[in-house]
C-alpha cells in the first residue's frame, strides 16, 4: 500500500482477500500498540490505540471507522505483548478485552461496551510467549480465548482457564510459519475458530485451525498488502470473517 497516512482494508471472502478500500482518512495508532477487536459487542471489530497513559477507540460502522473516543485514562500494556480478545467468562460477553502479556504473567482489563474497567485482573500466572509472535484468539472454537506462541520452528497454544482448571501448553504446528511483515490470528473462514495468518512482502498465507491444530499453509493473496505502521486482522464488517487492515502513518 502507498504510505498515505490512512487506514485501508482488504475484506475476507472466506477463501481469499478482496481489493483494498480506504476506511479512515487520517492518523490513528498507539504509542504502545494498535489493535483490532469488537470492543462494543456489535459484531464488528474496532480499531484500538494503546498509549503510554491512555487507550482510545475508533468503532467500526461496517463501512468505515468512527471518530476516536477515549476508553481508558490509565496506562495498561504488557512487557511482551498487548492484545485484544473476548476474555470474560466461559461463553464470553461478545466484547473484546485488553490483555497485557508480561514476562511472568498475563493481566486483563475487561470491556464494558463503552470503556475498559480500571481494575486489571490476572488471567494467567505462568510465562507464555513466542519468539516470533504472541497472539490471542479462540483457536479451539469453544468460545474461550487462547494464547498462541509462534516460534522460529513451531507454534504452541495455551488455553486460558476461566475457573479452577489448569491447562498445559500444546503444540499445534511443528513447522515454521510467520510473516515477514506480520503474523496474525483471526477467523478468516468464518467457522468460529481463529486461524494463523502470515503477511509477507508480496503475498499472504493462512493456516486454518481444525480445533486441535493448524492445517497446511495456503496462499490467500498474491499481492502486497500491509501498513507502514501496523497490519491487523479482525471482522470489521460483521459477516463472521476476519479482514486485513493496513494502518499507515504518513504520506509518501
Amino acid at each position: 500500500m502507498g504510505l498515505d497516512g490512512n487506514t485501508w482494508v482488504m475484506l475476507s471472502t472466506g477463501r481469499g482477500f478482496s481489493s483494498p478500500t480506504a476506511w479512515h482518512d487520517g492518523l490513528f495508532f498507539g504509542s504502545k500498540a494498535t489493535l483490532l477487536g469488537d470492543v462494543d459487542g456489535d459484531g464488528r471489530a474496532d480499531l484500538v490505540a494503546v498509549n503510554d497513559n491512555d487507550t482510545w477507540v475508533m468503532l467500526s460502522t461496517g463501512s468505515g471507522f468512527s471518530a476516536p473516543a477515549q476508553w481508558s485514562g490509565e496506562p495498561f500494556f504488557g512487557s511482551k505483548a498487548t492484545l485484544l480478545s473476548d476474555l470474560n467468562g466461559v461463553n464470553g460477553d461478545g466484547r473484546a478485552d485488553l490483555a497485557a502479556i508480561n514476562d511472568d504473567d498475563t493481566w486483563v482489563m475487561l470491556s464494558t461496551g463503552s470503556g475498559f474497567f480500571t481494575a486489571p485482573a490476572v488471567a494467567s500466572r505462568e510465562p507464555f510467549f513466542g519468539s516470533k509472535a504472541t497472539l490471542l484468539g479462540n483457536v479451539t472454537g469453544d468460545r474461550r480465548s487462547d494464547l498462541v506462541a509462534v516460534n522460529d520452528n513451531d507454534t504452541w497454544v495455551l488455553r486460558l482457564s476461566t475457573g479452577t482448571a489448569v491447562y498445559a501448553p500444546a503444540q499445534w504446528s511443528g513447522e515454521p510459519f510467520f510473516g515477514s511483515k506480520a503474523t496474525l490470528l483471526g477467523d478468516v473462514d468464518g467457522d468460529g475458530r481463529s486461524d494463523l495468518v502470515a503477511v509477507n512482502d508480496n503475498d499472504t498465507w493462512v493456516m486454518l485451525s481444525t480445533g486441535s491444530e493448524f492445517s497446511a499453509p495456503a496462499q490467500w493473496s498474491g499481492e502486497p498488502f500491509f501498513g507502514n505502521n501496523v497490519t491487523l486482522l479482525g471482522d470489521i464488517t460483521g459477516d463472521g470473517r476476519s479482514d486485513l487492515v493496513a494502518v499507515n502513518v504518513s504520506a509518501s
